[in-house]
């Protein structure tokens, strides 16, 4: 689906490089899913910020890099710092496959509201004590990513 394009000035850069085919790569993953609709998840906006994100996150943690600038990548490499590579590569791959099973039972809320809710899931499979959620609430309030809103 679709055709990556790469600049030939870019093709030694390998964070361009991952980056670039990571974003495509979860685009179509996104794009291809069934019971699309119109509403949450299935709203091309949303879609491609969800891919976005992961593949800034994914890219980030991949090359053990702080993304640049601020927003979601930024905040999850900082609960990355916190817990650890593994267990957070594996909440947001959880968060992502909860997504993907979910596309048509998501409501009109923001994006923030939309992301938190299924991050809040990734946690839970990987910490069902909710032992690490306090920490990461409150990485994600600093970074502007308000708890309330999931709420």
């Amino acid at each position: 689906m679709g055709v990556l394009l790469i600049g030939e000035n870019h093709l030694d850069d390998s964070v361009i490089v991952v980056k670039a085919y990571s974003k495509w790569a979860l685009t179509n993953l996104v794009l291809s899913q069934p019971k699309r609709d119109d509403k949450g998840m299935n709203d091309l906006n949303t879609a491609l910020k969800t891919a976005d994100v992961l593949s800034a996150y994914y890219t980030s943690s991949f090359f053990d890099e702080k993304p640049h600038g601020w927003g979601w990548p930024f905040a999850l490499m900082e609960v990355r710092g916190k817990f650890g590579k593994d267990f957070t590569d594996r909440m947001v791959a959880y968060s992502f496959r909860t997504i993907l099973n979910n596309l048509s039972e998501s409501d009109n809320q923001d994006f923030d509201a939309y992301f938190l809710r299924y991050l809040a899931v990734g946690d839970f499979v990987m910490d069902p004590g909710r032992a690490k959620w306090p920490e990461i609430s409150e990485i994600l309030n600093r970074n502007g990513h308000l708890m309330r809103k999931a709420q």
